[in-house]
């Protein structure tokens, strides 16, 4: 059960923090280039992308 747990917030912490930082990441960039909001959106759905292929390949390792 320990081992599980540990898994899952391993997962749990690694999606949330790709799709968390790459959409702060084109918040501060529409702030910067003023395109609001197409970056951060971008980012978002970028974070998500990224989190799918880490997922994917994870299951493929285990």
């Amino acid at each position: 059960m320990k081992k599980a747990l540990v898994v899952a917030l391993q997962l749990g912490f690694s999606i949330g923090g790709m799709i968390t930082l790459s959409t702060l990441l084109g918040l501060w960039l529409d702030g910067v280039l003023k395109t609001t909001p197409f970056l951060t959106v971008l980012g978002c759905l970028l974070g998500v992308a990224s989190a799918f292929k880490y997922l994917i390949d994870w299951t493929r390792e285990n």
